[in-house]
């Protein structure tokens, strides 16, 4: 439904524009991407907001981007797939961020722990690409490490600023969509993604995955 949206709304602006069959792609790839992005978050907030998790979905969710866009990760092959598994996920551990009840000075050692991992997995993995999309040029890999080093340090400096104001919970968020957002980077997140699409083909009846 969406990408025949977005393939009728990129024809009508081509036609207005009298661009060629090539850049209307590009416009139809770029709206689907856009009306698909507008879909999660919408469905993430309504679902967050029933189940009175609205303020640690945003947090973990924040954490997780500043992260995973400039970082990128492992993607399952198909929409619908990355929707279920991300709103799962979010709600998941906002709840669990809920739940956690540890000192203030555990939290913290756990954002400086992750904070030095985080910088490792940049180093080695980052940017983390897919067979459809992989940057090569050297210095868009430099600028993209500096970009998510950048993000994850301020990413934990917001966790710390929260532990210090009295917000352990808030800060419980923060360091578990940071978690997410690393774990997709590395080649373990990139297995569980793989094999996650080979059990639901599996139970689909074989239908093989977009590589």
């Amino acid at each position: 439904m969406i990408k025949h949206l977005s393939l009728k709304i990129a024809s009508h602006l081509g036609q207005h524009l009298q661009t060629s069959p090539a850049d209307v792609e590009v416009y139809a790839y770029g709206l689907e991407s856009f009306l698909n992005n507008v879909l999660e978050l919408l469905l993430l907030f309504l679902l967050a907001w029933a189940t009175n998790l609205l303020m640690p979905s945003f947090l973990v969710l924040i954490a997780f981007a500043l992260i995973r866009v400039p970082g990128g990760g492992a993607h399952l092959s198909t929409f619908p797939r990355c929707l279920t598994a991300s709103l799962i996920v979010m709600l998941g551990m906002a709840k669990i961020s809920v739940m956690i009840n540890w000192p203030a000075s555990v939290a913290f050692a756990v954002i400086l722990i992750l904070t030095g991992l985080g910088l490792g997995i940049t180093k080695a993995w980052v940017p983390a690409g897919t067979e459809k999309k992989r940057v090569t040029a050297a210095d868009e890999i430099k600028q993209q490490k500096q970009i998510t080093t950048g993000t994850l340090v301020a990413g934990s400096i917001a966790a710390l600023g929260l532990i210090y104001s009295g917000h352990v919970q808030q800060a419980n968020a923060m360091i578990l969509g940071s978690l997410c957002g690393l774990f997709v980077i590395t080649p373990w997140g990139y297995k569980l993604f793989h094999t996650l699409d080979q059990g639901i083909d599996r139970m689909k009846g074989g239908v093989q995955c977009e590589s």
